[in-house]
């Protein structure tokens, strides 16, 4: 989305990851960054803000969130763009942090002077925990 705020236009991103990877770029924020709205409704939202050109870079914002919804560039520019490189990056964080909510957990179990990693709830821990 973009906006203009008194002749400053700025990009603005409700899309967190997109802002991570802007903000790694070194894209700069523009103004405070982020605002926090509540609607009436309760809904709860995050708007980012970032100038829209970098002063380093030769890319537009608005061409790197472009490129960050178009699956035909990450394809071609993987892995030799560096802007492919910080998506790639926090999609995997992304997949990772929910293949790690998907695990259950392993206790560790000690009787006498064995020690089994065993999954939480299993049959072979509640046989474990169990005191016979």
């Amino acid at each position: 989305m973009r906006t203009d705020q008194s002749q400053h236009r700025v990009f603005s991103t409700r899309n967190t990851q997109l802002a991570a990877a802007l903000a790694a770029f070194g894209v700069p924020f523009s103004g405070e960054a982020f605002q926090k709205i509540r609607h009436i409704d309760g809904r709860e939202v995050v708007h980012w803000t970032f100038e829209m050109q970098s002063d380093d870079f030769p890319y537009s914002t608005s061409e790197l969130a472009d490129w960050w919804h178009d699956d035909n560039w990450f394809d071609k520019n993987y892995p030799s763009h560096p802007w492919a490189l910080v998506m790639s990056a926090l999609h995997a964080h992304t997949h990772l942090v929910a293949k790690i909510k998907e695990e259950p957990y392993k206790v560790a179990v000690k009787k006498k002077s064995n020690t089994w990693l065993v999954y939480e709830g299993s049959a072979l821990h509640k046989k474990l925990s169990s005191k016979i």
